[in-house]
């Protein structure tokens, strides 16, 4: 998969500094299907350019098919997920003021998203 180093223009703006040019990694998901994957010139993050605009169909009811091979975590990986998420929490807890938005990259199975969620960050 070779890297355009050409600089686009993107249609959303970067989550992390606001900038619009980036570079076109991939065109395509790990399964195939068309998925415009870009990196930010400015600051490095990457992201999918558009965004999937049926991705919570796809976390809800399919990324746990597509990458764990089951609809449902055991309950032994959730207490091990939260224990993670709990000991990140405590690594960045100074860090944070109060109601401050946090960018959680590679949520995963977003234990950690939902942990800050629930302190009251966004």
């Amino acid at each position: 998969m070779a890297v355009d180093q050409g600089t686009k223009d993107c249609s959303i703006p970067c989550n992390l500094c606001g900038g619009t040019k980036v570079s076109i990694l991939s065109t395509r998901s790990r399964s195939g299907n068309p998925l415009r994957t870009v990196i930010c010139r400015a600051c490095g993050l990457v992201w999918s350019d558009p965004r999937p605009h049926d991705a919570r169909q796809f976390y809800e009811e399919q990324y746990r098919l597509a990458y764990k091979n089951t609809y449902s975590p055991k309950p032994k990986h959730v207490v091990r997920a939260g224990k993670v998420a709990l000991s990140r929490f405590g690594k960045i807890e100074t860090l944070l003021s109060s109601r401050k938005t946090v960018l959680d990259v590679g949520t995963g199975g977003g234990e950690f998203a939902y942990l800050l969620q629930s302190l009251g960050h966004v």
